[in-house]
């Protein structure tokens, strides 16, 4: 028994000492199954440089204390701002953020969300949720992502740390209207994850349960909504209970039990089902891109970026594309980097993440609480997207700089870390 607790003890430190990469390695693992469940073993070659590579270069880093080296850095480039002055902060943040949403879903004419309730074909549905953002100007785009996965979750912990509980539930419920709006499943998670591992951390049970049940009942809503099929089955089977209650209550449970199907799917296969499909488009039915997938590279060089996610999606989804959909088979972070240099750029993808965990836990040094609640999301987000848009437009970045502007406040509160 106290070998047991001894190697749970470990676990745990290291857990709290190594918090990005130990998420990570049970992320990378699902990607791995579903990869494998989808391919068999034909990409475990390429899998395996990349794994190895993460792993290996971390324990270097460790061990050559470079997180010890960037502590010291980081100490002297914390912004000295004033208790009542980050306060002033917060509430120009928490106004600034409620105008641009109001704006936005007013040039929207309204929760898109909504009127998709009225519609009765699918296609019609995802016509409406691509028009939020294709025909969106630039700025609103950029500044909708930023607010949704940066701004909003970091709000919503932060009121609900410093117990300002009605700056709290103003934001959380015009939050959770906008990304529901959006008609984006994973936004509701997005903004509710930190603060309902906040809660769970703090033994605030009663707000961990109220944050995980507006997230189910956001998605199951959402899921309703873009399958007309799945709703017309949930009202037959509503009215079919008045008449024969047991083929009504059939009726309606099978249509959560297709919603729960499609969620699970959703999580455990289609991320490493793309990653295969990935590896098998590329180098034999796709080239290798030698830095043109990437946007800013691509632009450098004056030479076109190529959007392998749009490309693929006509390859491999032409019945969507049929249909007049036009949808992107985004990837996990690293199947961008062999896109581009092939198995050099698996290399060069392990190096690169395992630098920025290292860089990311000396921000967050001895704050293990805040680094687990706002570090989270954005390690499940590079199981489907591309470092550097997960870092800039997907608010990774801002989430960081967040926690270092308001850090002096959050160090006064009485919290386990």
């Amino acid at each position: 028994m106290t070998k047991y607790k001894s190697i749970l003890r470990k676990v745990n430190d290291f857990f709290k000492t190594h918090t990005l990469i130990f998420i990570y390695t049970l992320v990378l693992l699902l990607l791995l199954y579903g990869t494998f469940k989808t391919s068999g073993t034909k990409y475990s070659g390429l899998l395996a440089i990349y794994v190895f590579t993460l792993i290996i270069s971390y324990i270097i880093f460790v061990k050559a204390k470079l997180k010890n080296y960037l502590v010291r850095i980081y100490k002297r480039i914390t912004i000295p701002l004033s208790y009542q002055t980050l306060n002033y902060i917060s509430y120009f943040v928490f106004f600034s953020t409620i105008v641009f949403i109001i704006y936005h879903l007013s040039i929207l004419g309204g929760s898109p969300q909504i009127k998709a309730f009225s519609f009765t074909n699918v296609d019609d549905i995802a016509n409406l949720r691509r028009g939020i953002t294709e025909f969106a100007p630039t700025g609103i785009k950029y500044l909708s992502s930023f607010i949704v996965k940066g701004f909003l979750p970091f709000l919503i912990l932060y009121f609900f740390i410093k117990k300002k509980y009605v700056f709290y539930y103003i934001i959380l419920f015009i939050a959770a209207f906008y990304v529901f709006s959006l008609m984006q499943k994973s936004y509701i998670a997005t903004i509710l994850i930190p603060v309902f591992i906040f809660s769970l951390l703090q033994k605030k049970y009663i707000y961990s349960l109220k944050h995980i049940l507006i997230i189910i009942i956001v998605i199951f809503t959402m899921s309703f909504s873009a399958n007309p099929e799945i709703k017309d089955d949930f009202i037959a089977g509503l009215h079919e209970e008045k008449t024969e209650d047991n083929q009504g209550k059939a009726s309606s449970y099978n249509s959560f039990q297709k919603i729960y199907l499609g969620l699970k799917n959703r999580v455990l296969i289609i991320p490493g089902q793309l990653v295969a499909e990935w590896f098998y488009m590329i180098p034999d039915k796709k080239p290798f891109l030698y830095g043109n997938g990437y946007r800013l590279v691509a632009k450098i060089k004056g030479e076109e970026y190529i959007n392998y996610p749009r490309e693929f999606a006509i390859h491999l989804r032409p019945e969507h594309i049929e249909r007049g959909l036009t949808p992107n088979l985004n990837t996990a972070s690293f199947m961008y980097d062999y896109a581009n240099f092939g198995k050099l750029g698996l290399f060069i993808s392990g190096i690169a993440l395992s630098l920025l965990f290292i860089f990311i836990e000396s921000i967050f040094l001895n704050n293990f609480t805040y680094k687990f609640c706002l570090n989270f999301s954005f390690i499940l987000f590079i199981s489907s997207t591309a470092l550097t848009t997960t870092l800039l437009s997907g608010g990774w970045g801002i989430i960081i700089f967040l926690f270092i502007l308001f850090k002096p406040q959050l160090k006064t509160e009485n919290i386990k870390i």
